[in-house]
Parts: C-alpha cells; structure tokens; sequence
C-alpha cells in the first residue's frame, strides 16, 4: 500500500489523539469528602465500575478510529503493483500542433471537425485526468513553427492551460518539433522527481513530416508520447506562390488606373484525386476602397497524375482608384485545408517614373540625329513622346559631379557615358542601388581599353569580370538574338517579360559591330547575344538581397557600335528595361511564415495593422530582418525612425505544410523515437501493435470510496454507543 498523499495522511494521524486529550481532560478529578451513606454508594459503584469503564474504552477506540479512516480516505491509498503503489506527482508537456497541417478538414465537409479540433480534445482527455491536489502540473507549448512555449513553466493551475488550449487556432507555418524540444526544461532527477511526459498531439500527414531533424535528445528522464498518424486521406490543392510581373504601375492623369497587368500563380495538388483530371478556379481580387472586386480569374486544368501548375492571368487595373499600395488576393476553391487556399500580393501604383540619365547634360534646342551622343539617344528611348503622357520624368544629370544627394528621389538610374563617372559617383550610384534603385549601365563609345569596370564592379558589387579592350564581332556573327531567361519563374524575373513575344523578331534586325566582354555568370539573366553567343545585354542574379537590378548592355549606344538606337527594339527595350527594374527594385520583399520578415532599407519596426496581434516587430539593422519570426500570413507594413510608413512586407502560408497525405505509422515512430523513449498515448492497439503509454492513475476508485463509507457507519455507531454510555435513555438519575 502506498498513499498519494502522505503528508495528509500524517496530519491525519496526529489528529487520532485529539480524541484521547478531549477524554483526558474530561476527567473531573475532586477531593473525596466520606460521609455515613457513601458506604452504599460505593459499594454499588464498584459493582458497576468495570462494565462503565469498557464503555468508556470503547467509545474513545470507536472515536480515534473515525477519525483514522477520514485520514486515510483523505490520503488515498494505492493498492497493487508496484507500478501503482509507485504512482505520484505528473509533470506534462503538452504539444499541440497548429500548424498549416493542423487545419485539414474532410474534405466537403467545413463543420467537421480539423485535425487541430482532434489534438485539442485528446489533450484535454490527459489534463482531466491529471490532479493538481496529489501534485499534478502541466505545461503548453504549440509546434507552430517557431515553436513557442504558451504556459512554461509547468503550473499546477490547469485553468490556465484549458484556457489557452480554447484559445489555440491553426498557424500558417509548419510544424517545428525540433524547437519545441529545445524550449523543455532540465528535468528534476532523483527517486522523489515526479513523473515527466511530453505528449505530442498531431494528426501526422506527411506536410508534418519531412521538414529535417524531429529533435534533439529529450531531457533525461523524459518519456515522448504522441497520438497516432490520421488514417484519412483527404485532397488538398495549394497556391504555392503568386507574383506581379509589374508590381509598380503608373496612374494616369486622373488618379485611374489604366490598361491591362499580368500575374503568375503556381498551384501543387495532394492526396485524393491526384490521378484523376481536374478543374481549379483560380481568382485575383482586391478589397481596396472597402468592397471586393475582382480583377482576373483563370481555370486551370490538371491532367491525371498532375501534381504542380502554373497559371498567367490577365489583370484589369482599370479603375482602381488612387495612388497608393494596393493588396491583391489570389484565392482557389475551398478543399481539405482552407489556410493554403490564398495568397498575396502588394500592388503599388504610382503617379510618375523619375528616372535620372547619367551622361552629358545639353542645353538649347535638341542636335541633329548626326550629333546625338549616348545620352541624346537614351532620352529619346525613354521619352519617345510626351513626357507627360508616359509619366516617366527624365532629368539629366553630369556625370562628372554624380554624388549621392544628386540620386535622392529618382527610381532608376542609366548611366549613359560611364567613363567620365568618378569614384565617388560609382559610390553613390552603389548606395542608390542598395536602397532598391534600378541601374542600366552602358559601355563607353570609346574605342580604346575601358577603364570605367573595375570601379562599377566594386561599387556595385556586380558578379561579372570585364574585359579592358572592346572586341569587333566578325561579319556574319553581328545579328542579335534573344535567349529564353533559364528561370523557375521567368515571369518574376525577366524584365523583357511583357515583350518576350515579340522579341526575337525585333532583335533579329539590329546589328552589332563591337562589345566589350563580360564574363557570363550561371545566376544572372542572360536576354540578348549576338549570333555568335556573345553577351550583349545581361541582368544581375534576380533576388540577391536587397539591392534593385543592374542591367548591362555590353555595347555602347551609338552608331559605330550597333543600330540599335536607330531601330524599333531600342525604345521598348529601354522602356522594359526600366519599368521592370523599377518593378524588382521596388518589390514587396516575401517569405513564408514561420520566418522572419525582410524588412525594406531603413524601417525600424514592422507591425501588422490588421492582424489579431498589433505588436510591433523590432529590425535587427546589421541583417535587415526583424528579430521574432511570425506564424501567420498576411500583409505587414514597415515604418522608420519617425514613424512613416515606408514599405509593406508578405508573408504567404507555408506550402511545405499543406501534403494532406497521412504519414505510415512505422516511419511517424522512427521519427519521433530517436531518443528510446517513445510510447503511443492511444489506448488499445496501437498502429502497428505499437506500445500504449502506461497508466499512472489506479484501476477503478480504489479504496479511499469504502473507507470513507467506513467512517460513516461508525459515526453512525459512535452517536448511539455514546448515548448508551451517557445512560441518556434512562429515565430520570440519581437523587
């Protein structure tokens, strides 16, 4: 026999001599006074004495022993093996997994129940089963990646933990088992440490697995329990990612948006019904000025056994209304898990292009097209007609007196004669990249060693190596011809998206009589070469950090170098290029959730002004990104020193978590079981006859119920042997 709670159980035995005192003190003692009849009182007493005094006895046995059975129902005792009579305190670690998995639902079925909803009542299941009276305590951490511990340390108060398990709801990241360990306590060791289990509770498709290590070594002493891998599988299609092939755009004159933009969205697809041909609706909608409006859809068609998708829809911009960031949605049918159904994009409409032209600044009346130099033909290509109605402000700047104050305000920025830029000017053409500004370089006209390379290539940390002298292309190699961009994403990332189609046909009539080499890196974007497969116009790798794109057109712009100024491709390859520069370079920075965000050049904090958490994220200024990652998608707006708005930064739902399909049971327990102590928490056979976690509670109500019935039939026994004592049924009393 052991007690769950031995410390009750002696104060209860110190409480069996409250009886004993009470009759100690009870007992008059007085000063015998002898008087003539006292003979026969006596006489009659010591005849009654013994019968009175074991009645006595028997009253204070029956008393002392009621209040020994209220002290060991109290105590509640364990009788049994020795696993049970070892049975006492429980610590628990509750992990609950709200990840992007844990929203999967039946499919067609939005009332039943999630996976999450499933966790959550199993976990309730072992908190009613634990008591804080005998010592219980319990702790909460969610597997949202990152994990965070949600009540730590363990707390006895398992309201608390009620609480904050009604409050849950799913995440959009994945699951991150490995940080939740990492956020477990040492654990108390010893023959008096109580019992610590870290229960894990997840439905276990495969979007839970698969995400690298499951933990590090548990804390010693520590048994990792989990509940069983769903047996359901169910269909589930998710937006992998959605972009703006020009995600700036200029208003027109009266603040409305004119013309049609394009965006691209890649969808995967798991579970059931991947063999089978299928239909998804794909939809773009905005909520700006306070109602929903559609923009574009598109269907896409899966072939059977189809798993990944890409769709271009056409956008309708017209009447968005004012200049400003707009959100755009992309949204597919509802289906198993509703949380990867969506995606977002910043749209940010303008009411003018400013442009800085880097070159020699001209004053009068425009020369003759025999005396155009570089810069001349550059602001033709750029204001082709009137300024006002492109809305793209070109001011020209010396490039000889280029300084960093000269760049502030400007978008993009085409360096028109580089070699009378000075070292200072490259320094702050660099920083202007930095801070997201497009660059379009050109080559010198100068036909002798280029000397301008060097500088650019450090200032504007560029991934090519420069030759010092031009080289002149053979006579039936000078054609051009236009490479399809090797992307994932050409869209995205090919600024000559929006003129691919026509492209070839008008690069093959521009002629090219000398280029200065440049050494062809695997990451940039190679968009134009001559017949002979030497670049003539390459971009800068797409997405390294922050910085805005650097075009380099390898030819100079003028007529002893190429025709291009002189023919139809040069105007809208030079619009192209700016307008996507500018679009790249003024991008919304994206990541997933579960991450930390990539806050634009100079905000101080990002927060999230329609989330259900307004807190402010701080950024860590020597990396760019903010210090906590955050779990849920959505649009977060950053702001500087004073407070201003400055950017926005998306976060889209995790993909990796959406796979539907449930995980095999065998590989779920070799992930979790590394550490050699594992158990499934289920009752009854287990997935693959697995072992049951072992029951630290007693078998039935145990005897604390039959002792407590024991003591109410002696209370009972105790009132009427007390009257039979007290001869309190006897009519009348000594005279």
């Amino acid at each position: 026999m052991s007690f769950l709670h031995p410390i009750l159980l002696g104060l209860g035995a110190a409480c069996v001599a409250i009886p004993v005192v009470i009759h100690l003190l009870m007992r008059r003692r007085r000063k015998p006074v002898r008087w003539a009849a006292m003979r026969f009182l006596l006489e009659a007493q010591r005849q009654r004495h013994r019968r009175v005094r074991l009645e006595q006895l028997l009253l204070l046995l029956t008393r002392c022993l009621l209040v020994a059975l209220v002290a060991l129902a109290i105590a509640r005792p364990i009788l049994g093996s020795d696993d049970g009579a070892r049975a006492g305190p429980r610590e628990v670690y509750l992990l609950v997994d709200n990840s992007l998995t844990s929203a999967a639902v039946g499919e067609g079925d939005q009332s039943a129940e999630s996976d999450l909803q499933r966790s959550l009542a199993r976990a309730r299941e072992l908190l009613g089963r634990l008591d804080p009276a005998r010592g219980d305590r319990a702790a909460l951490i969610t597997l949202a990646a990152p994990a965070q511990a949600v009540v730590s340390p363990p707390t006895s108060d398992l309201g608390v933990i009620e609480r904050r398990l009604a409050e849950l709801r799913p995440a959009d990241s994945r699951l991150d088992l490995a940080g939740a360990v990492g956020l477990l306590p040492a654990m108390p060791s010893g023959d008096d440490a109580p019992g610590v289990t870290v229960a894990v509770y997840s439905a276990f498709r495969e979007g839970s697995l698969g995400h690298g290590a499951p933990h590090g070594p548990l804390p010693a002493g520590a048994t990792l329990t989990a509940t069983p891998p769903a047996d359901t599988t169910l269909g589930n299609t998710a937006i992998a990612s959605f972009d703006l092939l020009r995600p700036v755009v200029i208003a027109s004159p009266d603040d409305a948006v004119t013309g049609l933009s394009q965006a691209r969205a890649t969808l995967t697809r798991w579970g059931d019904g991947v063999d089978e041909a299928a239909l998804t609706t794909l939809r773009v909608v905005t909520d700006r000025s306070g109602t929903s409006r559609e923009l574009g859809a598109a269907v896409v068609r899966w072939a059977p056994g189809q798993r990944e998708a890409q769709s271009t829809i056409d956008l309708d911009l017209a009447g968005l209304g004012r200049v400003g960031r707009c959100v755009l949605r992309a949204e597919i049918d509802r289906d198993a898990n509703d949380r990867d159904n969506t995606a977002l994009a910043v749209l940010e409409v303008r009411e003018q292009f400013r442009v800085a032209l880097v070159g020699a600044r001209r004053f009068g009346a425009r020369p003759r097209l025999d005396d155009f130099g570089p810069s001349d033909w550059l602001r033709l290509a750029l204001e082709p007609t009137d300024a006002r109605a492109d809305r793209i402000e070109v001011e020209t700047l010396d490039a000889a007196r280029l300084d960093t104050g000269a760049l502030a305000g400007f978008d993009a920025a085409v360096v028109a004669e580089p070699a009378r830029v000075r070292p200072e000017g490259w320094a702050a053409l660099g920083e202007f990249r930095a801070r997201g500004g497009a660059v379009l370089l050109t080559v010198a006209p100068s036909p002798g060693a280029q000397l301008w390379p060097e500088q650019a290539r450090a200032a504007l940390d560029l991934p090519w190596e420069f030759e010092r002298d031009p080289t002149d292309i053979p006579e039936g190699a000078r054609t051009l011809a236009a490479p399809l961009p090797d992307t994932p994403s050409p869209g995205a990332a090919d600024p000559l998206w929006f003129i691919r189609a026509e492209l070839a046909a008008l690069a093959e009539t521009v002629s090219v009589q000398r280029v200065l080499g440049v050494s062809q890196t695997e990451d940039a974007l190679l968009l134009l070469e001559t017949a002979d497969a030497r670049p003539v116009l390459l971009v800068s790798p797409p997405g390294a950090s922050r910085a805005g794109p650097v075009a380099l057109l390898a030819t100079a712009v003028d007529l002893d170098w190429t025709d291009l100024p002189a023919r139809p491709l040069m105007v809208p390859l030079v619009q192209e290029l700016v307008r996507g520069g500018i679009g790249a370079g003024r991008s919304t920075p994206t990541t997933t959730a579960g991450s930390r965000l990539t806050a634009p050049v100079g905000a101080v904090e990002v927060v999230d002004r329609e989330g259900a958490d307004p807190r402010a994220l701080p950024v860590d200024p020597s990396t760019g990104l903010t210090r906590d990652a955050v779990r849920d998608a959505g649009v977060y707006f950053a702001r500087d020193t004073s407070g201003q708005d400055i950017g926005a930064v998306i976060a889209q739902p995790d993909t990796a978590a959406s796979d539907t399909t449930p995980a095999n049971a065998g590989r779920v327990e070799a992930w979790l079981g590394a550490s050699g102590r594992f158990a499934w928490t289920d009752t009854g056979p287990g997935p693959g006859d697995a072992p049951t976690e072992p029951s630290r509670e007693p078998a039935g109500p145990g005897p604390g119920l039959a002792l407590l019935l024991a003591a109410l039939l002696l209370a009972c026994a105790e009132v009427g042997l007390a009257r039979v004592v007290s001869h309190a049924s006897r009519a009348g009393g000594p005279a």
